[in-house]
């Protein structure tokens, strides 16, 4: 039917609000095609009198098509606002939902600018079809795009929450299609999103190793473990500790450092590797036990020696062992002659950095805290002992922050004043270091926790070394000058 005869018609459909004029790209000869977009031009800037209660046009098909009349609500793939149309009016039927994703996608290839108007319709479209494998193919895929680089920052928190917890039903549900993984771990490896948006990490932390044992690409490979690393820093003491029970996980991380290791290279993966496991057992003696049993105690060994001129790594290595030296059913593991004279090396070493040193010290100082369960020679332990005093007193605090605690529990029992001087010494440098860097936080938590108490009796133990009462001192005025400044506040507050 020419355009004129359609046009014709339409005039005499005076109370038509709705036209789906779609064309289905069947047609055989294409001037129907082109009639057909000639009519539908004509429509939209002819006369008021054609149509005059229409509403919705949808022209999805004529790609040659862009809406003239401002009024209409017009569903398409021209441009964006067709596009976003089609999601909102069909976002029941799969077909075109995934249709409509599709051009989207090659529509926002390269947007710069934040479009939560769009996340918004992507969602929906996999929230009302969570088990069609083409229509989460596409939206993943959507969806980095539409997150990636600075676009997640300026995007609702709420709507970001919303997007990450479809991700992880996608990585859910389709567990075997690659690319489906691949786009969900894209759109998760970005530092906003793992930091700042609520969502379920423990379940993203498992569904991302899950995908990692089965993937050895390495720029995947290097994602992936990066997430990881991430979200178990983020996860709360109790699913840190579901998590390190897991003896999977263990051996899934341990088998990237070996792989590493083998070839002695120095890269993201083996360090955010390194992070994650260090995570994985602070103040977790059951994941520091399965770290044991995975054999990872004797690959740290081997890789303490081989990256020796490697500082980053050391004290992401020394880290861990220091982990497991705050377990005492654990510290006899450690108890080898071997091990504990490499250590002692990297404490004494001047060239050494204070990260690394500082790690170093705290093994020994906790290994050495037991002279009851002290297996080795005693003029190890005495020399270890001397050394830490000696080597500790030289350290410069450095600026950037190098370690967080938990809590100061494991330092309990490094500050009875019964302990050798350079165990105590070790113990105060630390929580000074870190009140030092955080004094807000880490006053509150020594206050809580009681530490306090054990401070000021080692401030006031007549045997107390004059170092270690020294830096005692200026933890306990760091802790009354935070709490001068905190009622001070609350009063302002109040008043």
């Amino acid at each position: 039917m020419s355009p004129a005869r359609l046009l014709f018609v339409f005039s005499q459909l005076h109370a038509l609000r709705h036209l789906d004029f779609s064309d289905d790209h069947i047609t055989v000869d294409d001037r129907d095609g082109r009639d057909g977009d000639e009519t539908v031009r004509q429509l939209l800037e002819g006369s008021p009198q054609v149509l005059p209660n229409l509403v919705s046009l949808d022209i999805s098909g004529r790609k040659r098509i862009t809406e003239a009349a401002n009024n209409l609500k017009v569903t398409g793939e021209a441009n964006e606002n067709q596009v976003c149309e089609a999601l909102r009016r069909y976002r029941d039927h799969e077909c075109f939902v995934r249709e409509a994703l599709v051009h989207l996608y090659n529509l926002i290839t390269d947007v710069d600018k934040p479009r939560p108007d769009m996340l918004k319709l992507v969602l929906s479209g996999m929230q009302s079809h969570p088990t069609s494998l083409h229509v989460h193919l596409v939206a993943t895929a959507c969806v980095f795009n539409l997150t990636t680089q600075d676009l997640a920052e300026a995007m609702p928190v709420s709507l970001l929450s919303s997007t990450v917890t479809q991700l992880l039903h996608s990585m859910k549900t389709f567990p075997n299609h690659q690319q489906v993984q691949k786009n969900c771990l894209l759109a998760l490896c970005s530092d906003y999103i793992l930091e700042d948006v609520p969502f379920d990490k423990y379940l993203a932390a498992m569904l991302v190793i899950n995908w990692l044992s089965s993937h050895e690409d390495p720029t995947l490979q290097r994602m992936a473990v990066a997430v990881i690393s991430i979200l178990v820093a983020k996860l709360s003491p109790e699913e840190t500790a579901r998590l390190g029970e897991d003896i999977f996980i263990m051996k899934q991380l341990l088998a990237i450092v070996q792989q590493k290791a083998m070839v002695v290279v120095v890269d993201t993966t083996l360090k955010f590797a390194l992070s994650a496991l260090w995570n994985l057992t602070d103040e977790m003696p059951t994941a520091a036990r399965n770290f044991i049993d995975c054999q990872g105690l004797e690959l740290y060994e081997e890789v303490l020696e081989s990256y020796y001129t490697e500082p980053s790594i050391q004290q992401k290595l020394l880290g861990l062992l220091n982990n497991i030296a705050e377990v005492e059913v654990l510290q006899a593991d450690l108890l080898e002659e071997d091990l504990l004279e490499h250590i002692l090396s990297l404490l004494k070493d001047s060239h050494v950095e204070v990260g690394v040193r500082y790690f170093a010290g705290g093994i020994l100082a906790h290994l050495t805290s037991r002279p009851e369960a002290w297996t080795l020679g005693d003029e190890l332990r005495s020399t270890i002992l001397k050394q830490l005093h000696a080597s500790i007193i030289t350290w410069t605090q450095p600026e950037r922050e190098m370690v967080s605690y938990r809590s100061f529990h494991p330092f309990y029992p490094l500050l009875q004043t019964c302990q050798p001087s350079g165990v105590q010494l070790w113990a105060v440098w630390a929580i000074h270091l870190v009140c030092s860097q955080n004094t807000s936080h880490y006053s509150s938590m020594l206050e809580k926790e009681g530490v306090t108490e054990l401070l000021k009796a080692l401030a006031a133990h007549p045997s107390t070394h004059s170092d270690i009462k020294g830096l005692s001192n200026r933890i306990l005025q760091m802790v009354e000058q935070h709490q001068g400044c905190s009622g001070t506040s609350k009063k302002q507050a109040e008043s």
